[in-house]
């Protein structure tokens, strides 16, 4: 829709307007005769001014005021016998007693009232006001009537019904701001489950005194009186109801002159329009709540698995291996080989031979009793979508009902043996270097994980192996590997890793106390300390970041070089000499104070946050080099590696 199907530029009203004309007004002028489609076209440009504003703001179609549609399946059908006319009893309330206003003690409203209609009694949908129904046979009154009655039918004379309604309102069609009337439409006489697209059908009329006779001239005691004048053009907005003609969703919704408003399966509402749908101010709001906000639920969409819950259309009245399909999808729905059944029978099973197309498939064995049935596919699960409410790019959507989507079981199976399933969890490392020998034995078997790897606070090459002493300089405590992954980079080949970074997921983690001997007498105030030569690390860094302890004070080590360390701050407690008894200052000797101390210990802190350290609060750290090595598996990590224990 969007504009008028009726023609008016034909006689007699020859409506030429031309909008690429432009024109805004029609100015009339002394002295020249008034054209009569002048004074059309001069409608025609007006209307034009509002419905582009109407374009605007609104939707073809959209509400604009009131005209809300309401379902109800709470009504009664009442059968009379093919004698009575139900018509007379429409809008009024009957009784089971008498014609006197609220005398009866079973008292209904009617609400539609529909004439035989074939084999179809006459028949009254009602809403009731007080007692619990009419008997088979009774007879029935209409309250406030003289003598009109008419007796209720002997054969299933009241039952379940179902009704849609509409309250009066504006809605915007073809550019017009159209009146819709207060209107009941009865969706199903004899049951409350009907399954139907609701909504107005419009209709384009021009009307003259002929149809309506208030359009003659109300001019009494004029010559003009009762003559006939202008005709009138006019949209009338019916309630109907439409079945879904299509299993494709497109062409179920292409209807000329057919405005949706709502949708119901099974006498549950699936869809409704409740709101008024804008044009493109919508689009600018959208925009604006998009940007600022990004899309969003106001109320969540949960998801549930839950057993088939019935394949798209039904049956068509299928008894044997042939299923015929009416608005069907099989070939989406169904494949060969899946195991189905039909609503009539849920234990009777058959198995899909063949599918010839959208309607049409084959089974093994004969399903169904003659009636439309739904068909349930064995071999998938439904997925439940429940209502919610969300915006999408700043539009918004709001489910009203639980939607399904069918998904296929797991049921092929694949077999793997000796598969690796990698424990990648927990501390780890990312550690560069990895040399893993070149034959099996050396090979990292995650199996072995009884392994124990010494952690050493300077890189692989640092790392002197040939003398205990300085091994031990730089061993800061051991650990063990649960698993190796590849993270990134490339290997040189199959058993060493020069560029590519694996993850080493440690675990059982010992840190240790670096022990060794000053080389010379420390004296109280200075911020250096000499190791001995050949029993500490000639790396330089090696120690960076460590804690030294003398007495009860502990300094942070903020630069080592060979043999040197350089501290955060001096020791206040005491000078260091050797053999405190004699005062004789004896190198090589273990570090002693003059207040009661033990050896100066190199602590790799369990806190500290500084490279060079470890700690075990589960939180990333920085090392600036390290290493983890063992007799026959050796790797060291790259400069900057992050390091987690």
């Amino acid at each position: 829709m969007g504009n008028v199907t009726t023609n008016f530029n034909v006689s007699p009203y020859y409506d030429d307007y031309d909008e690429d004309k432009a024109f805004l007004r029609v100015l009339f002028r002394p002295g020249f005769a008034v054209q009569g489609r002048e004074l059309t076209q001069l409608q025609t440009i007006l209307q034009k001014q509002s419905s582009r504003l109407g374009d605007h703001l609104f939707k073809d179609g959209s509400k604009i005021l009131g005209g809300e549609v309401t379902l109800d399946t709470e009504v009664y059908y009442l059968k009379l016998t093919s004698s009575d006319t139900a018509s007379t009893f429409a809008d009024g309330i009957i009784s089971d007693t008498s014609v006197t206003v609220g005398a009866g003690t079973t008292r209904a409203q009617v609400v539609a009232a529909i004439n035989a209609v074939g084999s179809d009694a006459p028949t009254l949908i009602l809403k009731y006001l007080s007692g619990t129904g009419f008997s088979a046979g009774s007879t029935i009154y209409l309250e406030g009537s003289t003598s009109t009655t008419a007796t209720v039918s002997s054969t299933t004379p009241t039952g379940n019904a179902s009704i849609v309604s509409i309250n009066r309102g504006i809605y915007f069609v073809n550019g017009f701001f159209v009146l819709c009337l207060p209107q009941t439409l009865v969706l199903e006489k004899y049951n409350n489950t009907p399954t139907y697209r609701i909504g107005l059908t419009t209709t384009e009329a021009i009307i003259d005194s002929t149809s309506d006779t208030t359009l003659l001239d109300p001019a009494s005691g004029t010559t003009n009186a009762n003559a006939q004048g202008a005709t009138r053009f006019k949209i009338t907005l019916t309630l109907a109801k439409k079945e879904t003609t299509s299993a494709d969703p497109v062409a179920a919704n292409a209807d000329s002159n057919f405005i949706e408003l709502m949708r119901v399966a099974s006498g549950t509402p699936t869809k409704y329009s409740k709101y008024p749908i804008y044009g493109e101010i919508e689009k600018m709001m959208a925009r604006r709540t998009y940007d600022e906000s990004g899309d969003y639920t106001i109320r969540p969409f949960p998801v549930e698995i839950v057993d088939h819950q019935g394949a798209t259309g039904t049956t068509l009245a299928s008894s044997d291996t042939t299923i015929t399909g009416v608005l069907t999808d099989f070939e989406n729905d169904f494949a060969v080989g899946d195991s189905i059944y039909v609503s009539s029978a849920t234990s009777t099973f058959a198995t899909i031979s063949s599918i010839t197309n959208a309607t049409s498939m084959v089974v093994g064995s004969a399903l169904g009793d003659g009636t439309s049935q739904t068909i349930f596919n064995r071999s998938r699960v439904s997925a439940a979508l429940d209502p919610g409410k969300a915006y999408v790019k700043g539009y918004e959507y709001e489910s009203i009902s639980t939607e399904y989507v069918d998904v296929k079981k797991g049921r092929d199976v694949t077999t793997e043996t000796t598969f690796p399933i990698n424990p990648n969890f927990g501390n780890n490392l990312k550690v560069t270097n990895f040399n893993a020998g070149n034959s099996d034995e050396t090979v990292f078997n995650p199996e072995t994980i009884s392994t124990t790897f010494d952690l050493h606070c300077v890189p692989l090459a640092n790392i002197v192996s040939t003398n205990s002493n300085t091994y031990n300089s730089t061993k800061m405590g051991t650990t063990r590997i649960r698993q190796i992954d590849y993270s990134s980079g490339e290997f040189t080949n199959a058993s060493t890793s020069n560029t590519a970074v694996l993850d080493a997921y440690i675990f059982d983690t010992q840190l240790s106390t670096l022990t060794c001997n000053v080389g010379s007498a420390y004296t109280s105030g200075s911020t250096t300390i000499d190791l001995e030569d050949g029993k500490s690390s000639s790396a330089n860094g090696a120690y960076s970041g460590a804690k030294i302890t003398l007495g009860s004070e502990t300094r942070e080590i903020t630069s080592y070089g060979v043999d040197n360390i350089s501290l955060e701050d001096a020791f206040g407690n005491g000078n260091i000499v050797i053999d405190s008894t004699d005062g004789i200052s004896d190198e090589g000797s273990n570090i002693t104070t003059e207040t009661p101390a033990a050896t100066i210990n190199l602590a790799f802190s369990t806190s500290a946050d500084t490279s060079n350290t470890t700690t075990h609060n589960f939180s990333n750290r920085e090392i600036t080099s390290g290493a983890i090595s063992n007799a026959a598996l050796r790797f060291a990590n790259a400069p900057a590696m992050d390091v987690e224990v």
